[in-house]
């Protein structure tokens, strides 16, 4: 059953069930409004007929003969009020003196000089009603069941425009998923309202957004992968043809460099493979207490050489111990490698890296800083995205693939830190790394 239907049914019904028990209430509350006036007229007759009896009895000296006199005034129009049918009359003693003589309702004295001398009644059972009070109730019944047809049809009317204009926005929403799921991307929800429905609108838009933003990065990775991986092989596939057909010889040089490049595209292949696991979130930690100052040491200490023959110059400051995380040692000397690794490839000769760890309360900072060329603030942004290189660094080479950083940020990340990149004061880029300071205790 479609949502609309499901709508227009519960709305109805509610509606129908609704003006049903309006007009039950209207109508109970009308009849008995209508029994206490008629009990309230019948109370005024008996209070007036007492007042005439006691006329008479006052007369007569007693109620000699009152039955006949009643029996007249039933034949009579005189213009008097009529006796009501049932009417009871006791004396002062509680004999019945005409009337039946049946429990009575509505019991009213008849005094004369002060002394009560009779009671008049009725039977007791509902109130009488006459002929006018009858048909005025059968009339209002009849009003009743005639103004609620119309009241219905409202109902129903207003039911299914309620329904048609609480689904329409869910039907437009859907035939827009539809389009997202048909591959059109760029389709956008025009909802312009203010409540569930409109912030149901910007979650589709915003997810639509996502939706393409993720394939145009698909695609560009897809064509930054090929790029990467074509020029190596390229590179293999020409110099594999010159030595089959003779053109060079396969001296030990010429071999070497086949061998780096070689090297090269395992190295782009293990990247891509830890980066593609990182954004699976299937990249392994093995979380144990790690001595993060004696691994920067050691990977410094490593390093300096590659600095040295580069012509930079390359420091450390740090703690004389510690500090002590509890993290996964392999990729934060990972992470420390890559960090060197750009500053080395980036900084120019006769420059400077200087590497700081300090740590304070609960917080980890590894700085990693060089002395230039510096980067504007547009290129910093971009600076760990896969495969972005600046636009001077056309060395290969040299420069790599530009997968280094963005596995950096996948690091720190799965650590529950964060990784930044800021103009440095020594001229060229300032890395940042904060982790928290998970303690091994």
């Amino acid at each position: 059953m479609r949502l609309r239907t499901r709508f227009f049914m519960a709305f109805a019904g509610f509606s129908i069930v609704l003006l049903l028990s309006l007009a039950a209430l209207g109508q109970w509350a009308f009849e008995r409004g209508l029994d206490q006036y008629l009990g309230q007229r019948q109370q005024q007759t008996l209070t007036r007929l007492a007042e005439d009896f006691a006329g008479y009895y006052q007369r007569q000296g007693s109620f000699q003969g009152v039955r006949l006199r009643a029996l007249i005034r039933f034949q009579e129009d005189d213009g008097r009020e009529p006796l009501p049918p049932g009417l009871i009359l006791r004396d002062a003693s509680g004999t019945v003196l005409f009337g039946p003589d049946i429990p009575s309702l509505g019991d009213t004295a008849i005094v004369v000089d002060g002394n009560v001398v009779g009671h008049l009644a009725l039977p007791a059972r509902p109130p009488m009603h006459d002929r006018f009070s009858e048909r005025f109730q059968q009339r209002q019944w009849r009003m009743v069941v005639m103004g609620m047809v119309p009241g219905l049809l409202l109902a129903l009317l207003a039911s299914w425009l309620l329904a048609r204009h609480l689904v329409r926005p869910l039907e437009t929403s859907t035939r827009f998923a539809g389009q997202l799921a048909g591959g059109k991307l760029d389709a956008r929800l025009a909802l312009e309202r203010r409540d569930e429905i409109g912030s149901l609108a910007d979650s589709l838009n915003a997810l639509a957004t996502s939706l393409q933003q993720a394939a145009s990065a698909r695609e560009r990775w897809l064509a930054d992968i090929s790029h990467e991986l074509r020029t190596p092989v390229a590179i293999l596939r020409g110099e594999l043809e010159a030595l089959e057909d003779g053109i060079r010889q396969p001296t030990r040089e010429r071999l070497g460099a086949l061998g780096e490049e070689v090297s090269h595209l395992s190295r782009l292949l293990d990247d891509l493979h830890d980066l593609a696991l990182a954004d699976a979130g299937a990249l392994r930690y093995t979380f144990a207490p790690t001595d993060m100052g004696q691994l920067l040491a050691g990977l410094v200490e490593s390093a300096a050489p590659r600095f040295e023959d580069a012509g930079l110059a390359l420091q450390c400051e740090r703690p004389a111990a510690g500090p002590v995380l509890f993290a996964d040692g392999t990729r934060l000397r990972q992470l420390c490698d890559n960090l060197l690794q750009n500053a080395l490839r980036y900084t120019d000769r006769g420059g400077l890296c200087r590497v700081t760890l300090s740590s304070r309360h609960t917080q980890v900072t590894l700085v990693v800083e060089d002395s230039g060329p510096g980067l504007d603030q547009e290129a910093l942004a971009r600076l760990f995205d896969p495969f972005w290189r600046h636009p001077q660094a056309s060395d290969r080479a040299r420069h790599g693939a530009g997968l280094g950083l963005a596995i950096c940020q996948r690091i720190v990340h799965a650590h529950g830190g964060q990784i930044d990149a800021q103009p440095s004061p020594l001229g060229g880029v300032r890395i940042t790394v904060e982790l928290p300071g998970r303690s091994a205790s």
